[in-house]
């Protein structure tokens, strides 16, 4: 994974790194969003494309999710420079708000932060135990 330093903000002071996987296309639009119980699901279609690619995004169990309509202004400046649609970071300013409201109960857990962009700005922040599963859709 490639890293990406983000600037201020829940993502301030931190490292983030940008998420590869084969099956998540550079530019993405959110199709949908559902929470229930087969766990957080994002459905992602690949921007412009004739025969574009859909990929479902599965957290079976997270802590915390937010859903954005555009990039919040403390990370405009990194995710308008790398283009890129999904990141995660050990650290950041969000987890550790976190711990704080729950006072330190999940310290010991490795919660992660991830972050999705859309083409449009659009931008989905989760914070998470387990990894995301991607699927390829028909």
């Amino acid at each position: 994974m490639e890293k990406s330093q983000m600037s201020s903000g829940y993502f301030g002071n931190c490292n983030f790194e940008k998420i590869f996987d084969e099956k998540v296309p550079k530019r993405i639009n959110i199709e949908s969003i559902k929470y229930d119980i087969e766990g957080f699901r994002v459905i992602l279609k690949e921007e412009d494309c004739v025969d574009a690619k859909r990929v479902k995004l599965t957290f079976e169990d997270f802590e915390y999710y937010t859903v954005s309509p555009n990039i919040p202004d403390r990370s405009i400046d990194l995710f308008e420079s790398s283009k890129w649609p999904f990141y995660v970071s050990n650290d950041s300013a969000l987890i550790r708000k976190y711990h704080h409201e729950t006072f330190n109960l999940y310290d010991e857990q490795p919660i992660k932060h991830y972050v999705l962009i859309s083409v449009d700005d659009e931008t989905i922040e989760v914070l998470s135990q387990c990894e995301p599963i991607f699927t390829l859709l028909p």
